[in-house]
């Protein structure tokens, strides 16, 4: 046993065992597996490994993993799995050193090492130490003079492998490009790539053909490389520039700089092409730019100013342009943008749109002496049509004269609105005012204003002068002043074509031929104009405020109709004609209808030339009907109360002083002069009427002396209410079909209005 054992012992250190008399697995003695032996005879397996019987023959044919021995269970014992043996493997690009399996023999490792330097394996089982081509490198790297690299994107290659894109420069040499380069004009095609892998081209510096040349608007380009391998002589269009020296011109001067129905724009000196008839050029006070071409062409922004725009439109070949203008994209607000100047200019046609923008004109004036002007102007100009309108919308209306605060015009304006001589301005949807505290006008005329309607009949809506607030700080102070003009408004089906409240001074002041050089006055109003306040209902003292010294006054050479207006609630006349001190041989002549005026002063004086009323109402008022000499007494007008042509019956009733402060109020009919006045066909107070005969008074007196011209007068001589009267001037007052009027003259509670 002891030598058994170091038998055993010594075969351990030598890493292998050699047992004497070990049998080759036949049939010996008696032990069994496991069971201590010394020799193979004694096991019934016929093994007796190093000191145990074996169940079976163990493998020994490897000097270093064959059998150690048996265990204690008859088991084979080797060394174990991964114990290293001599000899190595190479497969593909990965080299293993050979291992015991555990069983016995040497085999190659199942897990081995990529070869250094990213090579291959050799054919004798080893790696490779250099490369001639990439199949000598492994998966992912090329052969690079002799070493195995990873291809680059961009950088230093000595061949077409080198490079992610495999193109090492043109010709497998110089630097990686990032895809293929063209090469075909030997002028213009890349020379290789640069380090960053893009292709070089010659640029357009480089000419490769003929010189650039310029003909019938196209441009034909010099024969140049384009910087992408290739060499050009395209042609350009210059539209909407012309042709300069061998190429396109590419800004303007002239408008010959521009083609054919293009124009320049000067200050930004770009051709405009998009200002057609009837086209739309924006303007927006706060988004708008004038500091570049804000035409429209090629999608410009809009213009700041109207004063840039209007110069387009008078440089360009075009009229009847929308100015749509907008106050920061479309908001209600006033009109603040920078570098407007005052006055705007209209014509050409232009057409202002505006809704709810308010136009107060510059807010700051300085300390220089300023040219009183107006803020929008039109003026006779032989290079263009001077007409323009100016619109707003129903439920926005443009507002001209005032911020959209009601705050007023400051006093280096004379007028909110011009249109002189030769111009005409339509006006529809707007609201316009003047200043009272300064005696500014809203709308100053000598050529034509046509109200309630733009130029091309499109737009219609009421225009609003003025306003009835009772407050001398912010109402205006003529509404309409008209020199010369002519004064229209157009058919509105029952809608009021002008709405005048609110001026200090006259609501219409026309006058005609005046001054030397002057010329006749046209008016037609007939679209229910109405001029004043609204009584809040019928009768004395009714007026919310009562402003103004006259609602309307025409004096000198003009001729006006008057059908379907109001007029009311006016401090002094509704209508005085002829009474002024310029009034000379050329007086005017007035066609009234179905018209009324009621609670003023004197409702309708002629002091020189004539007026024919019909179809109307002339009640409570503090006097009715004045007929009177003029200012220097070399003139009478006469009135028709009759409906001349027309026909028709008028109404002449409730005059009281207690709409007057006048003596002279509370007459219906008074005749200062020596000419009859026709009367007929009057409703009175009276049916008969009263008709008396008084002396000539002062001003300020009462008319007590006077006697009654029929058999009996209902009222006492003075009374307030006095039916016509004569004073002794040899003139009569013809009452002829008379009627009784249906109005209530009750006065209301107060103070006595009679003598």
């Amino acid at each position: 046993m002891v030598l058994a054992l170091l038998l055993l012992t010594a075969g351990a250190a030598c890493g292998s065992l050699k047992i004497s008399g070990m049998g080759t697995g036949g049939t010996g003695g008696s032990l069994g597996p496991g069971s201590p032996c010394s020799m193979s005879a004694q096991c019934a397996s016929g093994d007796c490994g190093a000191g145990n019987c074996c169940a079976a023959a163990c493998t020994t044919s490897d000097a270093v993993c064959g059998a150690l021995g048996c265990d204690d269970a008859g088991a084979c014992v080797y060394p174990s799995a991964g114990t290293s043996c001599p000899g190595t493997s190479c497969s593909g690009s990965m080299l293993s050193q050979k291992a015991c399996d555990g069983a016995g023999a040497c085999q190659p490792q199942q897990v081995g090492t990529a070869c250094p330097g990213n090579f291959v394996c050799a054919p004798d089982g080893g790696c490779l130490a250099s490369c001639n081509s990439s199949a000598d490198c492994a998966s992912g790297f090329v052969c690079n003079a002799g070493t195995c690299v990873k291809p680059i994107e961009a950088g230093s290659c000595t061949e077409n492998d080198d490079c992610t894109s495999e193109i090492c420069g043109l010709a497998g040499t110089g630097n990686c490009c990032r895809a293929l380069c063209t090469i075909g004009n030997a002028t213009c095609g890349s020379t290789g790539c640069d380090d960053g892998g893009a292709c070089l081209y010659p640029d357009h510096t480089v000419a490769c053909g003929p010189g650039e040349s310029c003909a019938a608007n196209t441009q034909t380009n010099a024969s140049l490389c384009d910087g992408l391998g290739h060499c050009s002589d395209g042609t350009i269009r210059c539209s909407p520039f012309v042709c300069g020296t061998n190429a396109c011109k590419t800004t303007c001067a002239l408008n010959t700089d521009c083609v054919a129905g293009d124009f320049c724009d000067v200050p930004a000196a770009t051709c405009c092409a998009d200002l057609v008839d009837g086209g739309t050029l924006a303007v927006d006070s706060a988004l708008g730019d004038d500091a570049v071409a804000c035409c429209g062409y090629d999608n410009a922004a809009p213009c700041r100013t109207l004063t840039r725009a209007m110069g387009l439109v008078k440089a360009g070949p075009t009229e009847e342009m929308v100015l749509q203008a907008t106050v920061d994209g479309g908001a209600s607000g006033d009109w603040t943008a920078e570098g407007e100047v005052y006055p705007i200019g209209l014509g050409w046609g232009v057409e202002l749109s505006a809704p709810g923008v308010f136009f107060r004109g510059a807010i700051d004036a300085g300390s220089d002496v300023f040219q009183l002007g107006a803020i929008f102007e039109l003026t006779a100009d032989a290079g263009g049509d001077e007409s323009a309108s100016i619109v707003g919308t129903a439920t926005n209306l443009v507002g001209i004269g005032m911020s959209q605060y009601g705050a007023k015009l400051l006093p280096y304006f004379s007028s909110a609105i011009a249109a002189g001589q030769g111009s005409t301005l339509y006006l529809a949807n707007a609201s316009v005012n003047g200043s009272w505290e300064y005696s500014i006008y809203a709308i100053d005329v000598s050529g034509t204003l046509i109200l309630g309607q733009d130029r091309s009949g499109a737009v219609s809506g009421t225009v609003r002068i003025g306003n009835d607030s009772a407050n001398n700080l912010i109402d205006g102070w003529i509404g309409i002043e008209c020199d010369g003009c002519t004064l229209k408004d157009v058919p509105m089906n029952g809608t009021s074509s002008v709405v005048i409240t609110g001026q200090g001074a006259y609501g219409i002041d026309v006058v005609g031929a005046i001054f030397d050089g002057g010329r006749a006055a046209i008016v037609s109003l007939s679209s229910a104009p109405i001029i004043g306040v609204a009584p809040s209902s019928v009768g004395f003292n009714t007026c919310p405020s009562k402003v103004g010294y006259f609602g309307i006054s025409v004096s000198g050479l003009v001729t006006m109709s008057l059908d379907h207006a109001t007029i009311q609630c006016i401090a002094e006349w509704g209508i005085v004609a002829g009474d002024g001190a310029y009034d000379s041989v050329e007086v005017p002549t007035l066609t009234i209808n179905d018209t009324t005026i009621q609670n003023t002063e004197f409702a309708l004086e002629v002091a020189a030339g004539s007026a024919v009323v019909s179809n109307s109402t002339i009640r409570y008022n503090g006097a009715g009907v004045v007929q009177e000499n003029n200012f220097k007494g070399d003139l009478a007008g006469t009135i028709d109360l009759s409906g001349g042509a027309v026909g028709g019956r008028n109404t002449v009733a409730c005059s009281n002083r207690i709409e007057s402060g006048y003596a002279d109020g509370g007459i219906s009919v008074l005749n200062e002069t020596s000419a009859a006045l026709n009367a007929s066909n009057v409703d009175w107070d009276t049916a008969g009427p009263d008709l008396f005969s008084c002396d000539s008074i002062q001003s300020g007196a009462s008319f007590s002396n006077c006697t009654c011209q029929i058999a009996a007068c209902t009222d006492a001589p003075g009374a307030a209410g006095m039916d016509a009267v004569v004073i002794d001037g040899g003139g009569t007052i013809v009452t002829n079909g008379n009627g009784l009027s249906p109005l209530d003259c009750t006065v209301p509670p107060g103070p006595d209005a009679g003598p």
